[in-house]
């Protein structure tokens, strides 16, 4: 059953270092263990751009673990030329977060830095 879709990150992204969503959202999506995310990028540049984001899991909001053994969106190429809307899901429905969860976001790319205008939201389910 849906229980919440939320905008978690809408910001410009340069370079390929992770980002991550705003730990405001660290408890709310610790509630849920499935997660559907959406992505819209624009404003693409860079050589052969592409996006991967993950999910992370803690107790502590200190020590962080990737929970999902295939990323949700793993290396999507991106186009400059067009909007860009990519989804994913939780690879293993049946396997619980931990407390806390946040999504850490990585563009890739070749010889030059990527960049991108991201908007990311998370459609959250539980079985009851």
């Amino acid at each position: 059953m849906r229980k919440q879709t939320l905008v978690v990150f809408s910001e410009m992204v340069y370079g390929t270092n992770v980002v991550f969503t705003s730990p405001i959202y660290n408890e709310i999506l610790g509630r849920y263990d499935k997660m559907a995310i959406q992505a819209v990028a624009s404003d693409v540049s860079g050589d052969s751009p592409t996006l991967t984001v993950f999910i992370e899991g803690s107790n502590d909001q200190v020590n962080w673990l990737v929970m999902t053994s295939t990323a949700p969106i793993n290396a999507e190429a991106l186009s400059a030329s067009t909007m860009n809307v990519v989804w994913g899901q939780t690879s293993d429905p049946d396997s619980p977060f931990l407390s806390y969860a946040r999504l850490a976001i990585l563009l890739g790319g070749g010889q030059i830095d990527p960049a991108a205008r991201l908007k990311i939201s998370v459609t959250c389910r539980d079985d009851a």
